[in-house]
């Protein structure tokens, strides 16, 4: 295949084909893309179309549709929301179609760049002058379709047009959660697992009230879309540091309770598939996670239990305050500060862990930036203030938080037939940290990937234990961890039940907004 000047066939020849094609996917919009959809640009004679689809859920459908029409699903390719197919019609104009989900990466950069080069003529001519320069004989189609899509972005990109990604971001095992429980632990003379911060050992020096407060969901992201740079968190903002992974209440909370990483304590996710009971439970809740039923028998703390750091202080007066959810909690974060200021003003040495379900429990139902979540961030930015004025001398308040959120899109995954028939049972742990029991260990990591590799890195199960995250020799996990895990690395979220749909925000990924956390340091003496 050669690379020619701008031949205006080109654009009936789309015409042609999009004709035939809109006979059966008569609901979606089909686009002339790529260079020969743009007029003047030199190109190889392979006419692109586009079909564009609103979500990644109905590529399935769309499948069924386009091979009818001859036309072979490949899978997706290295732009985010693309997917090629093998065009088996030989009675058309040579072409290359590809199924596009709309706003992704895929669908965008060909937009602004079609509306770049006919506002700038010029781009035009020194794209064809380079593509005419560089390929003056035969050209690979591989080569060409890589080149190519270099070309578009590094051209947008000089201009400013950029698709946004997230950033993926690990767990820090010498800034993180954990260790600011090392501190405690060393605190209070007990052995620490993990490495302890400087900043937290010289809080807590010489303290005789200590008090750890979590604020689920809490994370870097979320304060700076929804708190005010002048808001009293920010002031005694010490700094930031990483939950764990997966970075889930779960995982993180438990890790914080017990100064324990998943793999010595076995609580990963929200939902953990149990083998023995042949039951996906919800480990907060010992409920079935598919039936929403309480499971005769079954206690979570029984089956993986968990001790807090607390219980091995010695001589200090160590409790817990929980919101209404458990016996005894607290209706509001002001009556649990109350609680705190009158612990503060006790004569014993004390140790308080303060766990808030906000902003998590609003993030998940209202999403990551409204006026609503501001409101909840201000009101416990100035409880925490009026705890700092009202507390008694010698105290140290750590605020943190177990994990950030961000907004996702669900993926349902009981679409996709050629993932679930592999499956021997539905999908555990977390909607973006997923584990899969599947029939096929050969076949299922290539049929998930040909939908997903954009979205998810995929793991075999030893692979990923050997990665270290849920901490060294995680084998009491590995019941849990299934054949396959997958982590996400943008903004989907894998459904398996109907109730996951309204959540609009959620956790457990691998990006900044998950993994990144505040850690607060407000002192009294």
């Amino acid at each position: 295949m050669k690379i020619s000047s701008y031949q205006p066939i080109w654009n009936d020849q789309f015409h042609s084909i999009a004709k035939y094609l809109q006979k059966t996917l008569s609901n979606c919009e089909i686009k002339h893309v790529g260079l020969t959809a743009i007029r003047g640009m030199a190109a190889c004679p392979i006419i692109d179309i586009h079909v564009v689809i609103p979500t990644i859920n109905e590529l399935p459908l769309m499948n069924d549709c386009l091979q009818i029409l001859d036309y072979l699903f490949i899978g997706n390719t290295k732009t985010i929301g693309e997917y090629n197919y093998q065009n088996n019609n030989l009675d058309f104009p040579n072409h290359h179609l590809s199924v596009v989900i709309a706003g992704e990466e895929a669908d965008f950069y060909q937009t602004r760049f079609q509306q770049c080069c006919q506002d700038d003529l010029s781009l035009v001519i020194q794209c064809s002058n380079h593509l005419l320069s560089t390929y003056p004989g035969e050209v690979i189609l591989s080569q060409y379709y890589e080149e190519t899509r270099i070309l578009m972005e590094t051209e947008l990109k000089n201009r400013g047009i950029q698709a946004m990604r997230h950033q993926i971001m690990w767990p820090d095992f010498n800034n993180s959660l954990m260790n600011v429980t090392s501190s405690i632990q060393k605190h209070y003379q007990v052995k620490p697992l993990s490495s302890t911060l400087d900043c937290v050992d010289e809080a807590l020096e010489g303290k005789q009230h200590v008090f750890l407060i979590l604020l689920d969901g809490m994370g870097i992201d979320i304060m700076e879309k929804n708190l005010p740079l002048d808001a009293y968190l920010w002031k005694y903002l010490r700094k930031q540091i990483t939950s764990i992974y997966p970075p889930t209440t779960v995982a993180a909370t438990t890790a914080v309770q017990t100064g324990l990483l998943p793999n010595e304590t076995g609580w990963i996710g929200w939902h953990q598939y149990f083998k023995a009971i042949d039951r996906d439970v919800i480990l907060f809740r010992n409920e079935d996670y598919y039936t929403d039923e309480v499971i005769p028998g079954v206690d979570t703390q029984v089956l993986l239990p968990t001790t807090p750091i607390y219980q091995h202080f010695k001589g200090v007066q160590a409790q817990t305050l929980w919101p209404s959810f458990r016996p005894d909690g607290f209706h509001t974060f002001h009556d649990m500060i109350d609680r705190a200021i009158e612990i503060s003003h006790t004569s014993e040495e004390t140790y308080t862990y303060l766990y808030w379900n906000e902003p998590d429990a609003s993030l998940h139902e209202l999403g990551c930036q409204n006026d609503d979540i501001r409101s909840i961030l201000s009101n416990l930015s100035d409880e925490v203030e009026r705890f700092k004025e009202y507390c008694g001398s010698k105290s140290t308040i750590i605020v943190v938080a177990d994990h950030g959120l961000v907004d996702v899109l669900p993926i349902y995954i009981n679409r996709f037939k050629d993932i679930t028939d592999l499956l021997t049972t539905r999908p555990s742990l977390e909607g973006r940290s997923t584990v899969f029991f599947v029939k096929d260990k050969q076949t299922f990591p290539q049929v998930f990937r040909r939908y997903f590799s954009n979205y998810f890195d995929l793991y075999a199960c030893e692979t990923f234990m050997a990665t270290g995250l849920l901490g060294d020799h995680p084998e009491k996990c590995k019941p849990f961890l299934g054949d396959f895990i997958a982590l996400a690395k943008d903004k989907y979220t894998l459904c398996a039940k109907v109730k996951e749909e309204c959540f609009i925000a959620t956790h457990a990924g691998q990006t900044r907004g998950e993994m990144l956390v505040p850690l607060i340091i407000i002192e009294k003496d």
